[in-house]
Parts: structure tokens; C-alpha cells; sequence
């Protein structure tokens, strides 16, 4: 019984680590492309959306 606790346990690490992996892929990809963008001549064609 402890080695399926122990078993459960470290997928669910495994888990929360993968997720974690993306969520900082995910931010740093979105900052470099909001960073070339803000270079591009496309600059004064963006909106900035601001939701109340």
C-alpha cells in the first residue's frame, strides 16, 4: 500500500512540475513576442484593452 501512496505521489508531482514548466514557457514566449511587436512597424497599429 505505501509504495502505490508513494507512486501516486510522485506523479502528482510530476504533474505540477510539467505544469509549472509551461506556465514559465508560456509567459516568456508571450513577453518576447509582445517585445518584437513593440519594435515592429506594426507599433502604431496596437490597442491597448483595458476591461472594467
Amino acid at each position: 500500500m505505501i509504495s502505490v501512496v508513494k507512486t501516486y505521489a510522485a506523479s502528482k508531482n510530476k504533474n505540477l512540475n510539467l505544469l509549472a514548466a509551461q506556465a514559465v514557457l508560456q509567459n516568456h514566449l508571450l513577453e518576447r513576442f509582445l517585445e518584437r511587436l513593440s519594435k515592429s512597424e506594426h507599433t502604431d497599429k496596437l490597442e491597448s484593452r483595458k476591461e472594467c
